[in-house]
C-alpha cells in the first residue's frame, strides 16, 4: 500500500521531479482477510497530512468488497542527491 501511495503522489506532481519516499513509520496494521493467488486487490489510498518533508498516508485493500487489510504509514521526502 505505501509503494501505491507513493505513486499516486508522484503522479500527482505534489514534489519535486525525482523526489524520494523513504518508509519512516507504519502503524494501525490489521490484516482482515486472506488474499489468494489470482485475487484482484483493489487499493484504497488517502493523505492524511502532506508537508514538503514528509507524507501521512493510510490505505485499504480490498478483493471485491472485503476489507483485507488497513494500515497507516508515514514516509521522508527526500532526494537522490
Amino acid at each position: 500500500m505505501a509503494q501505491g501511495g507513493g505513486a499516486a503522489l508522484s503522479l500527482q506532481k505534489i514534489f519535486a521531479e525525482g523526489s524520494l519516499f523513504f518508509l519512516a513509520t507504519v502503524d494501525k496494521v490489521k490484516f482482515r482477510n486472506q488474499v489468494r493467488p489470482g485475487d484482484t486487490v483493489r487499493m484504497e489510498v488517502t493523505n492524511l497530512r502532506v508537508s514538503p518533508k514528509m507524507v501521512k498516508q493510510s490505505g485499504k485493500a480490498f478483493v471485491g468488497d472485503v476489507l483485507c487489510a488497513e494500515a497507516e504509514w508515514m514516509c521522508l521526502v527526500g532526494s537522490a542527491n
